[in-house]
């Protein structure tokens, strides 16, 4: 019987260590590819470009209300939101799941209540829109968008207001007309010109028709008040919303 000197039964065991770290190492690079190439895709998706927009609107916006103020309410409504749509996928779906729209939907949130609002009420506000997407809905489609039932519910239950400071109310002209090209390239995206349109339609209709029989100075006011439509410059949250809801 042959006896393998002891320099050869090192270089063998180094051999057999190197072959099992192989498979390792490729499932790991294999598995950092699939997460680029799904976040790659995901960017892709109206939801992504959605996500860009938001973020992008979110680092202008920002400074103009102040980091301090801003930053506990969004990464509370972010993290709450997330949390309860992680757990409520991982319950329907039997898979852990990025809960995306969550995120969108607490930034949304966040984005159109008051800066100074406490960070408790953005928080509970985007985990009441998050969970009323899965009860108060049909089968095909939600009956309310999430964001904006939260939002009117936080009215009468924190009496929170409503500034849309996302929606950079004192921006320039040129960058108004930026957030309108995002606003309507997103909601071509998903498909949902025909309703945006639609909306616009009947909501200044009404208005019009109503500023005939009351008074029309309390109903511009009314106009200027109600979800900021009146303000070309809240385009993108509009599709935002719209988004969320589908």
């Amino acid at each position: 019987m042959r006896l393998r000197s002891p320099h050869r039964a090192s270089e063998a065991l180094q051999t057999s260590r190197k072959s099992k770290r192989l498979p390792r190492a490729r499932l790991r690079r294999a598995g950092e590819f699939f997460k680029s190439r799904a976040a790659k895709k995901f960017f892709k998706t109206p939801k992504g470009l959605l996500t860009i927009v938001l973020v992008v609107l979110l680092v202008l916006a920002a400074p103009r209300e102040g980091i301090r103020v801003v930053a506990p309410g969004l990464l509370s409504a972010a993290i709450a939101a997330g949390l309860v749509d992680l757990l409520i996928l991982r319950k329907r779906k039997n898979v852990w799941e990025f809960p995306s729209g969550a995120i969108l939907t607490a930034l949304i949130v966040t984005m159109v209540l008051r800066a100074q609002e406490p960070w408790y009420v953005t928080s509970i506000t985007s985990v009441a829109a998050v969970v009323s997407k899965y009860i108060v809905r049909s089968r095909t489609a939600n009956v309310f968008n999430p964001a904006a039932l939260a939002v009117v519910a936080s009215y009468y239950v924190f009496h929170a207001g409503q500034s849309w400071w996302g929606a950079l109310p004192e921006s320039a002209t040129i960058a108004q007309a930026v957030m309108v090209a995002a606003g309507v390239f997103i909601v071509d995206r998903v498909n949902k010109m025909p309703l945006v349109l639609a909306f616009l339609g009947a909501f200044y209709l009404l208005f019009t028709i109503a500023a005939f029989v009351g008074d029309p100075q309390r109903l511009e006011a009314m106009a200027l008040a109600s979800l900021s439509l009146a303000r070309p410059h809240a385009a993108a949250e509009v599709a935002a919303a719209i988004l969320a809801a589908a």
